[in-house]
């Protein structure tokens, strides 16, 4: 966590400026699961190690919670949308226009922090990283490197490796609460919804989740893990997709399969399920089929209910974002030459790679749902975030933008030190949204 400031000359971590303080909450420092805040009460001249004591037990893997991130700062309180220090209610990012117009017009200092800039650029320097993070960026790529490229062995060959244990990423424990539902997809043939239902109590919603792995890689049954905590956490039915994988099925499969659930979600989770309230969400390419089918099923079916999006270091530009184009031909996990790789597989030629279908980015983004976005500032996708989150505020939606200093590609799916402190903070804001 940081002082957002103008820091004097060598200072970064300095005192608390008088006249324009901000703090912005980056993960695995203190309070990892809030947005920008626009203003702090924090007394002149208190320091950082003065205002904020935390804990941190954060491991993860596969998407399994194993350890919690929490943060406490005196006279602290939060809303994903509304912060509050010491009984002064501040506003944070994506919070409506009436209301921010408001707030700049009865206060001077809110007018000035209307005017400052809510992203915190300390965030994406290097020296932000921690050397936890290094040493897990280093330890990520040991593991996933020196094994055969997918495309030149193949993905139907690749995806039994992987399935047997002798890829580069331990498949996910199963299950034993896990039910599939059947539903009919376009053409006739039946898609399998993943469910897991929570513990205890009545369930509050279904979430809809969207699994990753560029559209060639990935099951529903991998997300088990991720559904179990999320079921926990937000007290939802945690659903998961499966959808049918590239190149054997190029687009628009797997568009169609994830729409043919949402529509029958939106028709019957009440009836078949017994809740209602829908949310969705998804991670890399999970990630941009949930935008698209947000964006499908309000101009295919005139639905716009879904409660809220979790949609984390999603591709939104097919045509590839500045920080997809200039990143190494090779990356931590992802690079330049396996997004083109993955593009082929599942993009027909015939395809414009800016079709708003396939590139949300270019989509009109009227009726959208609150959403976090979360990514890694190591991420090539980087860019894809920044300016989807710009442009769901833009087009007058509620939205969080949650970035991690040194965080790579899945980060939150990997035993990695910021992973349990996104994972909270996407569980909060699911939790939040059905309130």
């Amino acid at each position: 966590m940081r002082i957002a400031k103008r820091p004097a000359e060598g200072d970064v971590n300095g005192a608390v400026s008088h006249e324009r303080r901000a703090v912005v909450a980056t993960a695995g420092d203190a309070i990892p699961h809030r947005d920008v805040i626009v203003a702090s009460d924090a007394q002149d001249g208190e320091s950082m190690s003065d205002a904020i004591s935390e804990e941190h037990s954060n491991t993860i893997w596969n998407g399994r919670l194993l350890g919690t991130a929490r943060a406490r700062w005196p006279g602290w309180t939060a809303t994903p949308h509304r912060c509050n220090l010491r009984g002064r209610s501040k506003l944070c990012g994506g919070e409506a226009m009436s209301e921010a117009a408001k707030a700049v017009s009865e206060s001077p200092n809110q007018a000035s922090a209307a005017k400052s800039n809510q992203l915190d650029p300390l965030v994406f320097r290097p020296e932000a990283i921690s050397a936890e993070q290094l040493a897990a960026n280093e330890a990520f790529r040991k593991a996933v490197s020196g094994g055969p490229d997918w495309w030149d062995m193949g993905a139907a060959a690749y995806r039994e490796m992987v399935a047997s244990g002798r890829g580069p990423i331990p498949p996910a424990p199963k299950s034993q609460r896990a039910r599939t539902i059947e539903i009919e997809g376009k053409g006739g043939h039946k898609i399998g919804l993943r469910a897991i239902e929570p513990q205890r109590g009545t369930a509050t919603g279904v979430y809809m989740h969207i699994h990753g792995g560029g559209f060639v890689f990935g099951s529903s049954q991998g997300a088990d893990p991720m559904l179990e905590r999320i079921a926990a956490t937000t007290g939802m039915i945690a659903t998961s997709v499966e959808y049918r994988l590239a190149p054997e099925n190029p687009y628009p499969a797997a568009w169609d399969d994830c729409e043919s659930v949402a529509a029958w979600l939106a028709k019957n989770a009440k009836s078949e399920l017994g809740a209602g309230a829908l949310t969705i969400g998804g991670e890399s390419a999970g990630a941009t089929l949930a935008a698209a089918t947000l964006l499908r099923m309000r101009d295919r079916h005139g639905y716009s209910g879904f409660r809220a999006a979790n949609l984390s270091y999603g591709n939104y530009d097919t045509s590839m974002t500045p920080s997809q184009a200039l990143s190494p031909e090779r990356g931590l996990l992802v690079g330049k030459l396996s997004i083109r790789k993955f593009t082929e597989a599942y993009l027909p030629k015939s395809v414009d790679p800016r079709d708003p279908d396939v590139s949300p980015l270019y989509a009109r983004l009227e009726k959208m749902p609150p959403a976090i976005f979360t990514i890694g500032t190591l991420d090539p996708l980087l860019d894809d975030s920044l300016f989807m989150y710009s442009r769901w505020i833009a087009a007058g939606n509620q939205a969080e933008l949650a970035v991690y200093p040194g965080a790579p590609h899945v980060f939150n799916m990997a035993p990695m030190p910021l992973a349990a402190g996104a994972n909270e903070r996407i569980d909060a804001f699911l939790k939040s949204a059905l309130a």
